[in-house]
C-alpha cells in the first residue's frame, strides 16, 4: 500500500511538472519576442538617430555658405535690388530664411506651421533693408539657436510630423530645411551676376 501511495504522489508530482514545463517554454518564448522587438526598436532609433545626424551636418555646411555670402559682399549689395516681384535682395532673401527656419524647427515640435509669416516679404512686395550686415548675421545665428535647441532636444527622429498636410519622420524636415537654403542660394547666384557680386572662395570651391 505505501508503495502504492507513493506510486501516486509521484505521478501526480510528475504531473504537475508536465504543467510548468510548457507554461515555462511560454514564457520564454514571449520574453524572446519581446527582446526580439526591443533590439529591432533600438537598431531602427540607432538608424533614425544616425541619418539625422548626417543631415543635420549637411545643413550646417549649407548654411556656412549663406554665412559667407553675407560676410564677403558689402552691405549695399546685399540690398540693391534686382528686377523681379517679392524677395528682389539678398537681405530679403536672408530675412525670409531666417523666419522659415523657426516654422521648421516648430515643425519638429509637433506644431503647426502654415508659414504665413512670410506672406508678406515673398508676394507681398513687403519691404526690408539692412541696417548693417551684423543684423543679418544675428538674425541667422538666433534662428540656429532655436533650431539647434529644438534638434538636440529630440529623441525619436522617426515620429511623424506635418509639412503643409504631408505626413513625414522628423528628420525629413532637415533635407527640407537644406532643400529650401539650397533653392535660396542659387537665386543668390543669380543676383550675384546681375549685380556684379564676387562669390565667397568657399562658393567656388563647391
Amino acid at each position: 500500500m505505501a508503495t502504492s501511495r507513493t506510486h501516486r504522489q509521484r505521478s501526480v508530482s510528475n504531473a504537475e511538472g508536465d504543467k510548468k514545463v510548457p507554461l515555462q517554454h511560454a514564457a520564454r518564448k514571449v520574453a524572446g519576442k519581446n527582446e526580439e522587438k526591443r533590439v529591432a526598436m533600438e537598431q531602427k532609433e540607432n538608424k533614425e538617430g544616425k541619418l539625422s545626424r548626417a543631415l543635420l551636418d549637411i545643413w550646417h555646411e549649407t548654411r556656412a555658405l549663406t554665412y559667407d555670402l553675407i560676410k564677403e559682399t558689402p552691405l549695399e549689395k546685399l540690398n540693391e535690388k534686382v528686377d523681379r516681384p517679392g524677395l528682389n535682395t539678398i537681405a530679403k532673401h536672408i530675412y525670409e530664411l531666417a523666419l522659415v527656419q523657426r516654422d521648421y524647427a516648430d515643425v519638429l515640435l509637433g506644431k503647426h506651421a502654415d508659414f504665413s509669416n512670410v506672406e508678406g516679404i515673398t508676394f507681398r512686395n513687403e519691404e526690408y533693408v539692412a541696417r548693417d550686415k551684423q543684423e543679418l548675421v544675428k538674425m541667422l545665428e538666433e534662428a540656429d539657436a532655436f533650431f539647434g535647441k529644438v534638434t538636440n532636444s529630440l529623441e525619436d527622429w522617426g515620429k511623424e510630423v506635418s509639412v503643409f498636410g504631408r505626413k513625414m519622420p522628423g528628420y525629413a524636415v532637415i533635407d527640407i530645411a537644406t532643400s529650401h537654403e539650397t533653392m535660396h542660394q542659387g537665386q543668390f547666384v543669380m543676383i550675384c551676376y546681375s549685380l556684379g557680386i564676387k562669390f565667397p572662395k568657399s562658393w567656388v570651391d563647391a
